[in-house]
């Protein structure tokens, strides 16, 4: 399992057990938004949803 994967999973795993976002994100650094986004991700496919998707557009322009 990839590394980024393994982590963003524990965190998922932490905020299922405790029900707490807020202290997720908190210790975990990251945003509710983001922790809501991998939580549903997760419930909807389960891990493989979790890794990381490229944030460039599919047509490869940049926005200049």
């Amino acid at each position: 399992m990839d590394r980024e994967i393994a982590k963003r999973l524990q965190w998922v795993r932490i905020y299922v057990e405790t029900g707490h976002a807020g202290l997720v994100c908190a210790r975990c650094g990251i945003s509710r938004l983001t922790l809501r986004k991998w939580v549903t991700q997760y419930r909807e496919t389960g891990e493989q949803r979790l890794q990381s998707h490229s944030q460039t557009p599919l047509n490869g322009q940049t926005g200049r």
